[in-house]
């Protein structure tokens, strides 16, 4: 891949920091936590990227205390709305954002493809993927990770660490798959669903709604139809 430059889009609430980096177009870093004591919402993400032969250069986010830090050494430049302008448009071509927040990722990284940007995808070297897995644009997926044939990734989604998706299942726009995540085969999950670290959503459930929240640790099974 060429280099480039590329961007984090966050949004100063908590949820993350903007960081602009040279690097490849598939790849993924960090985006930080300044507000519930961590330093860093998914730590995994910016050692990925850095792992992967990423710098990153700078961090924007929408929180004017924050402009003008430091993270990590790294400057936090301005906001997000940096984006907008001719200079920031010259400068680089490719926004991550890999957050927690389901409708804010999908949220930001829609304005951001409006703008011009890409949306690239970024898959961890470590993660065992299906040739015939259709993956699109903005999908993060972590090292360790499997999925089987004749899998759908829509935009947008998070896939984490040791996550194991089963065949002909498909994850629409903005889904996120947490650590640990057993899902089965032929399972619909709808826009923004969130599956919760170690949660087990057995074969046989054939859908999982819109919105949805499974809880850490839960088994979903189609016999009941219910958490257990």
């Amino acid at each position: 891949h060429s280099q480039t430059q590329m961007v984090l889009a966050g949004t100063g609430d908590g949820y993350g920091l903007v960081g602009l980096v040279p690097g490849f177009v598939e790849v993924q870093i960090e985006i930080f936590h300044m507000f519930s004591g961590a330093v860093f919402q998914n730590g995994g993400l910016f050692f990925n990227g850095t792992e992967c032969g990423i710098e990153v250069v700078a961090f924007m986010d929408n929180n004017p205390a924050l402009h003008g830090t430091y993270v990590k050494g790294i400057p936090v430049v301005g906001s997000e709305d940096l984006l907008e302008t001719d200079e920031w448009k010259q400068k680089i071509s490719n926004v991550y954002c890999p957050i927690g927040n389901n409708p804010l990722r999908r949220k930001i990284l829609n304005k951001v493809s409006e703008l011009g940007y890409n949306t690239p995808y970024f898959i961890h070297p470590s993660a065992c993927i299906a040739d015939n897995v259709s993956i699109a644009d903005g999908v993060y997926v972590l090292p360790q990770t499997v999925i089987m044939p004749f899998t759908r990734i829509d935009k947008y989604c998070m896939i984490s660490m040791n996550a194991k998706i089963a065949h002909h299942s498909i994850l629409e726009e903005g889904c996120f798959i947490s650590t640990g995540v057993n899902f089965g085969a032929n399972i619909h999950a709808h826009k923004d669903a969130y599956m919760g670290i170690g949660s087990l959503i057995m074969t046989g459930v054939k859908t999982i709604g819109e919105n949805s929240l499974i809880g850490a640790g839960k088994l979903f099974e189609a016999a009941s139809s219910s958490w257990i």
